[in-house]
């Protein structure tokens, strides 16, 4: 009886030693929300649109910023050869990006409860539920709430297109 309980002692505190060798092998650090991204393994062409731009390195140093992340999906709806005209025009690419980033971090329900969000570039795009479905202007919200250390990720389903109303008076 003695033996058996000894062993249950030695095997708990091998247990015990291996969760504590193996918690300080873990990271406590959070990805960025570009290494985000690429984790994820659903944004090349996000990714490629950013790299053209200064905004991939604030996404990698800067923040905090919240994403409303088109997948590769979205992008698949643009009519053939845009996706290329879009990187080869430097307004029209920032006009498109800066209509997904917000400055400061948003959860989900922030945005879900704003109404209205103001993008990076200073118009206003609209939130709304409808058909049980909260939209950011056309695009649907898939999923909220990707945590990265510089910020939010929200995922849609479609492009939020520029031209959104001016903020301001």
């Amino acid at each position: 009886m003695k033996r058996f309980t000894i062993a249950s002692i030695l095997v708990s505190a091998l247990s015990i030693l291996q969760a504590v060798a193996f918690a300080s092998n873990v990271t406590t650090t959070q990805s960025t929300i570009i290494e985000t991204m690429v984790q994820k393994g659903q944004f090349q062409k996000l990714l490629t649109a950013l790299a053209h731009t200064p905004f991939l390195s604030k996404f990698q140093n800067d923040g905090p910023y919240t994403l409303l992340a088109p997948t590769d999906d979205a992008f698949a709806g643009l009519p053939e050869g845009a996706f290329d005209a879009i990187l080869e025009d430097e307004r029209k690419l920032r006009d498109l990006l800066g209509s997904h980033i917000i400055r400061g971090s948003l959860t989900a329900d922030d945005v879900r409860t704003s109404g209205v969000v103001n993008t990076f570039l200073g118009t206003v795009i609209d939130i709304r539920l409808q058909e049980g479905k909260f939209r950011i202007e056309n695009a649907c919200l898939i999923a909220g709430d990707v945590v990265a250390s510089n910020g939010f990720i929200h995922i849609i389903d479609q492009l939020i297109l520029p031209g959104g109303k001016e903020h301001g008076p």
